[in-house]
């Protein structure tokens, strides 16, 4: 009874981490890290430190008490534990720079003193020489949490995590750039969390394990202050609050995957598999507001997107991604080598809807001005290869791989209308082929497991370069390790 109600908690928490590619985006967080074996043989042969966190396949792990990880890569690192409790699975994740891509804000003055402040004589304030919503931009913080949940008994898995890149600003009686603010409060970033579920245990003879996943991405892009007047050099009133950027947006985005279904597996170790995977993703805007003019006070709006000023455009989108993702993988594997590639064809199917209103400066007219349809159909096939070299069988792994992917193969088609007041439609309809980049990668890594509880895995130079030195000493070296994993369990 008690991991059915565990199961009711997890489902009712389903949220997630795809945007739309066209609405104005932040950065997006960093996924769960892939091991270095994985990333290097390109996900056809990975390790505890992959199984250990997905909902899928945590039954892999091999150990007595507890699993242990971590990992580094430039300014940011992982860490991460399993173990069981009361008959079941739990994985701890944590990755990303902690605080150390924050913006510092650093206040010129904490004491000074501006004369009539508020109307009504002296009052102390902050001071700040630049602008909070600009330089909030160049925040570069990435943190991601996830908990795992595994129930071998009814083989399935559940995964939930939270990511963010956001990071906000938040003053009161404050004089930024030579402005006075009786408040100023900025954000910009992202805010992200997911619900990932997977079987554990095949659903035929032949295969079929199915996943899902449920994500939902909230983009932050918010700038309103309340700003005071001046008479002469005294600021004695404000201008009510006035937003002078809102243009925040929600994406859910489901995914949906049938698992492996193997159609040959000879006795010579040849196996050929197919698997199916669907996703669809929508953005829209929400609770953005706009602010307006009327000589005298600024007026807050709500938008029906979001507003554009200079343009006094009133913008409402709306957005869907569909594809699908047919993949047939082909693998040999002996005592020494492991081979494997795959091939993956992927339909992508994008609509978006774009209507225009202009707003006059006192918002008591509003008249639609244009309405955009685009539609884009694109195939965007992959190839990949992996190579695991058991130098040492179940001590020394020698991990290779590479992948051609081509994207954007398609076609674009556009209606554009433009309604002018008192006048017919004026209609035009675009259609234009696409070709996207054609992009390559050769990977090279080593797992060595130094004794049965303690692992040791590293990417050479020979990590997505287009060329590599032998003995060179710096990151394109054959013989230069980076992301280096460290794994203990007991």
């Amino acid at each position: 009874m008690k991991k059915l109600i565990i199961i009711a908690v997890l489902l009712m928490a389903m949220t997630g981490v795809i945007f739309a590619q066209s609405l104005p985006r932040g950065e997006v967080p960093t996924g769960i890290i892939e091991s270095p074996a994985s990333i290097a043989t390109r996900g056809f042969f990975p390790s505890e430190a992959d199984y250990f966190i997905s909902p899928g396949s945590f039954t892999e792990m091999d150990f007595n008490t507890f699993y242990s990880m971590t990992s580094f890569d430039g300014d940011s690192a992982v860490i991460g534990v399993g173990t069981y409790l009361y008959d079941m699975y739990f994985g701890l994740y944590y990755g990303g720079n902690l605080f150390t891509g924050r913006v510092p804000f650093s206040k010129s003055s904490t004491d000074s003193r501006f004369p009539n402040w508020d109307g009504a004589g002296i009052k102390k304030h902050t001071i700040y020489s630049v602008n909070p919503y600009n330089a909030l931009k160049g925040n570069t913080q990435d943190n991601r949490f996830a908990i795992l949940v595994g129930l071998e008994d009814l083989n399935m898995g559940f995964r939930f995590s939270f990511a963010s890149t956001h990071q906000s600003f938040r003053e009161k009686e404050t004089e930024i750039a030579g402005t006075p603010y009786r408040s100023y409060r900025a954000g910009y970033g992202v805010n992200a969390v997911q619900l990932a579920w997977a079987m554990t245990e095949d659903l035929l003879y032949e295969g079929i394990r199915p996943y899902a996943s449920l994500d939902l991405i909230y983009f932050r892009d918010n700038e309103r202050y309340e700003r005071y007047a001046r008479i002469g050099t005294n600021p004695v009133d404000t201008l009510n609050e006035q937003y002078a950027n809102s243009r925040n947006f929600w994406a859910p985005s489901l995914k949906l995957g049938s698992g492996d279904y193997t159609l040959i597996d000879t006795a010579g170790g040849v196996e050929v598999s197919a698997n199916v995977e669907y996703q669809v993703t929508f953005a829209f805007h929400s609770r953005n507001k706009y602010s307006t003019f009327d000589g005298v006070r600024y007026r807050t709006h709500n938008s029906d997107g979001y507003f554009t000023y200079g343009e006094d455009i009133d913008r409402k989108i709306t957005y869907a991604n569909n594809v699908l993702t047919p993949s047939v993988d082909v693998s040999w594997d002996s005592e020494r080598i492991g081979l494997a590639a795959g091939f993956a064809l992927g339909f992508n199917f994008t609509n978006e809807k774009e209507v225009g209103t202009s707003v006059d400066v006192s918002n008591n007219y509003r008249r639609k001005t244009f309405t955009n349809s685009e539609f884009t159909f694109a195939l965007e096939p992959s190839f990949s290869f992996g190579l695991q070299y058991r130098l040492i069988p179940s001590k020394l792994n020698l991990n290779a791989g590479a992948d051609i992917e081509f994207s954007s193969i398609g076609v674009n088609t556009e209606k554009l209308i433009d309604h002018p007041p008192g006048a017919r439609d004026e209609t035009r309809n675009l259609s234009s082929p696409q070709y996207g980049t054609t992009s390559t990668g050769l990977y090279l890594g080593a797992e060595f497991n130094l004794t049965q509880n303690v692992g040791l895995q590293a990417m050479t130079g020979l990590n997505n370069a287009k060329s590599v030195s032998v003995f060179q000493a710096g990151p394109t070296g054959l013989f230069y390790f980076g992301s280096i994993l460290l794994s203990l369990k007991f």
